[in-house]
């Protein structure tokens, strides 16, 4: 029954081909709009929105593991959500990427 309720959260998103390296895509799960990247060759996701201005971060430019909002520069963590630089002040949510032969899917 558990595994029957994690399945039920886990939402396809794409094919692991559909997410090119060193870039970052936007999705949509459930209405939600979620930025996801592809960093030598792992996937991560977060909000699409900065929690600044709201600016697009799948169109941020990403190094060490940190996206830049192209707005105002504020940085995210990728793998946490904190805020590595301002002026930004809150954190952005992360989800799990759950990658199932060529499939990916996020835990939302």
């Amino acid at each position: 029954m558990l595994k029957g309720l994690v399945d039920a959260m886990e939402k396809m998103i794409g094919k692991v081909s559909d997410f090119a390296e060193g870039s970052g895509k936007m999705v949509a799960v459930d209405g939600k709009a979620v930025a996801v990247f592809n960093i030598d060759g792992k996937l991560f996701a977060v909000d699409e929105l900065c929690t600044h201005a709201h600016g697009p971060l799948h169109e941020g430019s990403v190094e060490n593991y940190a996206v830049e909002c192209p707005w105002h520069g504020s940085r995210f963590d990728l793998k946490s959500g904190r805020v590595v630089q301002g002026p930004a002040r809150n954190p952005v949510s992360t989800y799990k990427v759950v990658i199932k032969g060529q499939e990916v899917f996020l835990d939302i």
